[in-house]
C-alpha cells in the first residue's frame, strides 16, 4: 500500500504499524525533527537533509535549561554514578 509522508507521520503517532507501506514522497518531503523521530521509532529512516529542525519546535524545560552546565569532570564515587543512572 503507497501513503504520503503526512500518513505515516500520523500511523506512527497513533502506533499503527507501517510495515509493508511504501512511502511515495519520502526522498522529496522535509519533515520536522519530531515526525522524523516519530517515523524511525517506527523503522523508518529519513536523509539528514529531509529533516527540518527548528529551536521554536523545542519545549522550554527549567530542569534542563536553567542549569549552569560545566565542563570540569565530575568527582563521584563508582557507587555514586551506578546509584545515579538507576533513577
Amino acid at each position: 500500500m503507497k501513503v504520503k509522508v503526512e500518513q505515516a507521520i500520523a500511523m506512527a503517532r497513533n502506533n499503527e504499524s507501517l510495515e509493508g507501506l511504501v512511502i511515495e514522497d519520502l526522498q522529496d518531503t522535509q519533515v520536522r525533527a519530531v515526525d522524523a523521530l516519530a517515523l524511525a521509532e517506527h523503522g523508518v529512516l529519513l536523509p539528514e537533509q529531509n529533516i527540518y529542525y527548528n529551536d521554536e519546535d523545542i519545549a522550554y524545560d527549567p530542569d534542563f535549561d536553567e542549569v549552569e552546565w560545566s565542563k570540569e569532570p565530575l568527582k563521584m564515587t563508582w557507587e555514586e554514578k551506578y546509584s545515579w543512572q538507576r533513577k
